[in-house]
């Protein structure tokens, strides 16, 4: 065991290996930054499940998928897509508005 820790002290050292454990990065957050429409200003104001929603759908996820990814049933799909839209607006008829 301290064999290995010194093997690993030496491949750092010699920068054979990162010293910087890296997070794992959240898939969503992935889509997100590599989507072309930015969505993370509705971030705010929707619940982490409505966001999801609108991630999967930003990134052409269909119905049937996102349906088994978020594990719910057709009438919870439509009221997180009504529930999404009205937030949506009234934030940028807030933004919108002079």
């Amino acid at each position: 065991n301290e064999d290995c820790l010194n093997y690993i002290d030496y491949a750092t050292s010699s920068e054979w290996i990162s010293p910087v454990i890296q997070k794992p990065l959240d898939p969503v957050e992935v889509i997100i930054e590599n989507e072309p429409r930015k969505i993370l200003c509705y971030k705010k104001v929707l619940s982490d499940v409505e966001f999801k929603f609108l991630a999967l759908l930003n990134s052409g996820k269909e119905k049937k998928q996102i349906l088994n990814q978020l594990k719910i049933s057709k009438q919870r799909f439509s009221f997180l897509a009504k529930n999404i839209t009205k937030k949506i607006k009234v934030l940028n008829e807030g933004v919108y508005k002079q």
